[in-house]
């Protein structure tokens, strides 16, 4: 082998080494930052508030400068939406340590958004009993004046404002969830989320209408909307063409849309498919006439 050669094959291999070290750093710090972040509510249960307020201050942070995705913040937080009394009460004197953390104010809301839920159902109002709607309201009311509170105490409360819209959807309030929705555009013209939480309400079955839907989509382009943001949004409206055609006895067409949003969904990958698509899932994996159709 040659002097040349050798050299050449000296610094190709050394170009190879420092590729991998780099690669595997930020394997590194990516995966640390999530073992990091699964260790949240292991702080609040054994009340560890000095590291919990520093972690979730972290992530935040992270989130604000552009290292972490509205999707990436969100399963962070999921860890919480299961409490009980004493990681609750935990809460509580999180708060009174630090009286103005955003995280702590964010968690108790957003568990109680989801309490208000949980009590309501998943019926249509019509066949939601009263004393179950009241329930809702209760825990709504809570959990609204923890996620305002929270508005104020960083400078881009992405996550609150996505359960403040949840809860004005349910409460039929379409002016305050226009005004969640931009809000949230403006802090991150490229979400996905509040979008996504947003087009549910255009559904007719809530009111709205295929025509509203594609005018948001359409809206959602000219507005910073990502392409891969795009085709969740057009996902979306077709899973629910598909529940509508379903709904008047038309399989042939239900296949069709069906089809359309799963295609989409494969398109886009990672969680959307489970968080956005139930119709789709659940019509081509339990109907007879569609169980070929099962990915």
């Amino acid at each position: 082998m040659s002097p040349v050669v050798s050299l050449h094959r000296r610094i190709d291999m050394k170009v190879f080494m420092i590729m991998i070290m780099f690669l595997s750093f930020g394997l590194f710090t990516t995966t640390s930052f999530a073992q990091g972040g699964t260790n949240l509510l292991g702080m609040l249960k054994a009340k560890e508030f000095e590291k919990l307020e520093s972690a979730t201050k972290q992530i935040q942070s992270k989130f604000e400068k552009g290292a972490l995705t509205d999707i990436e913040l969100r399963n962070i937080y999921r860890q919480f939406y299961d409490l009980n009394n004493e990681t609750l009460n935990n809460i509580q004197e999180w708060k009174r340590k630090f009286p103005s953390s955003y995280a702590a104010y964010l968690i108790r809301g957003t568990y109680l958004k989801r309490k208000g839920f949980d009590a309501r159902g998943g019926k249509y109002i019509s066949e939601t009993p009263i004393e179950n709607q009241k329930k809702m309201l209760e825990y709504h009311d809570v959990a609204k004046t923890e996620l305002t509170t929270s508005l104020k105490l960083t400078k881009k409360p992405f996550l609150s404002v996505f359960h403040l819209l949840d809860i004005s959807k349910a409460e039929g309030d379409e002016k305050t969830s226009l005004e969640l929705l931009e809000s949230a555009n403006k802090m991150l013209p490229s979400n996905t989320l509040v979008r996504n939480r947003y087009m549910q309400s255009l559904e007719p079955r809530w009111g709205g209408s295929y025509e509203q839907m594609k005018d948001f989509i359409a809206k959602s382009k000219s507005e910073g909307a990502s392409a891969v943001g795009i085709m969740q949004l057009e996902a979306m409206m077709y899973d629910d063409m598909g529940f509508t055609s379903m709904e008047r006895g038309e399989k042939c067409a239900a296949i069709e849309y069906f089809l359309k949003a799963l295609e989409l969904a494969q398109r886009v990958g990672g969680e959307f498919r489970k968080d956005f698509l139930k119709n789709s899932d659940y019509y081509t994996c339990s109907e007879p006439a569609l169980k070929k159709y099962c990915q």
